[in-house]
């Protein structure tokens, strides 16, 4: 379900799940149904008038928590003992868009593969929700650029590595102390 859908249907960014509830059962837009088939699955919620709403998760545990993103990752992710590259993804000059889909992407540990992924992700959505599109030159030059600017943004140690990617890339980095 998208921003545009809830757009569609009309809803308001104020309105609570109160407001979906007609005589105890979902107000929900009735083409929704071929859109979401599972939404029909849902159960009405006991609604206290009066009372805020509140949203809450529950944990693998089986106890209903408060909902936090943090929460969510707790139950959700895979647990694993920390790996040493982690810094190539998590740095603190990062970019976090970029450090998050590259981190759900992880594939290699390439810094560009998430300036990659990122802009293709946001040229999906640029197509879909304004039905603009960039030609596969300007593309390029859109990724090239922020692969060139996500690695001068780093501070990094002078090494070989370092120099053969100054003279790939074209960049200049900022070198930390030895």
């Amino acid at each position: 379900m998208s921003q545009r859908d809830m757009y569609d249907a009309r809803f308001q960014n104020d309105n609570t799940v109160a407001d979906l509830i007609v005589d105890n059962k979902w107000k929900w837009p009735k083409y929704w149904a071929d859109m979401f088939p599972n939404i029909l699955n849902l159960s009405v919620p006991n609604i206290r008038h009066g009372k805020l709403d509140v949203c809450k998760w529950r944990n693998n545990g089986g106890k209903d928590v408060k909902f936090s993103i943090s929460n969510v990752w707790e139950d959700m992710r895979e647990k694993r003992e920390k790996v040493d590259w982690w810094k190539l993804i998590w740095f603190s000059q990062c970019l976090p868009r970029h450090a998050f889909i590259l981190w759900i992407a992880c594939v290699k540990k390439d810094i560009s593969l998430g300036v990659v992924v990122y802009n293709i992700w946001k040229e999906r959505n640029e197509r879909i929700f304004t039905g603009e599109k960039k030609d596969a030159d300007c593309l390029y030059k859109v990724t090239t650029d922020g692969i060139k600017l996500q690695l001068m943004s780093l501070q990094v140690k002078n090494s070989n590595a370092v120099r053969m990617i100054t003279l790939e890339w074209d960049v200049k980095f900022r070198f930390r102390g030895t």
